[in-house]
């Protein structure tokens, strides 16, 4: 259930989630090719959800976890609004450029201050951010070249 709710409400019920609007580019069975403030994506079908009210047939809302989005050198400019610390970990509350709000989880020490100006990355099932290897559910598959 955490890793593939049923839908947005149940995904914000049972944790942090991050709902992010998306355009379906294109798929090819399980995988889907989505636009959406982070660049273009190849997701899992069961990350996607009706739109947020556009009423266009392939607007989409794309929900993830807070521990599938990273702070990088490079990728999507945002900046920071708000952090949580808790110690061992912490949530960054960030502002992409076209107004989207994201949330992500760090590790304690990682966690910049409100107003930074970041990048953030939706990452695979491992990916490498801050010289570490994350792990997070396994919502994404990968992201394509064009975004890059």
């Amino acid at each position: 259930m955490y890793a593939r709710p049923v839908d947005p409400a149940a995904a914000a019920f049972l944790g942090e989630s991050v709902e992010i609007p998306c355009r379906v580019h294109g798929g090819d069975g399980d995988l889907v090719e989505v636009d959406c403030p982070l660049g273009r994506l190849r997701v899992l079908s069961s990350a996607l959800f009706d739109g947020l009210g556009t009423g266009a047939t392939d607007d989409r809302t794309l929900v993830l976890r807070p521990e599938q989005l990273a702070i990088v050198d490079d990728g999507t400019p945002a900046t920071v609004c708000a952090t949580s610390f808790f110690g061992h970990d912490g949530l960054v509350r960030l502002r992409v450029v076209d107004g989207t709000p994201l949330l992500v989880r760090l590790e304690g020490r990682d966690i910049p201050p409100v107003g930074s100006a970041v990048h953030v990355l939706a990452i695979t099932g491992a990916a490498e951010a801050g010289g570490r290897v994350r792990a997070a559910p396994p919502l994404f598959a990968e992201r394509t070249r064009s975004s890059a």
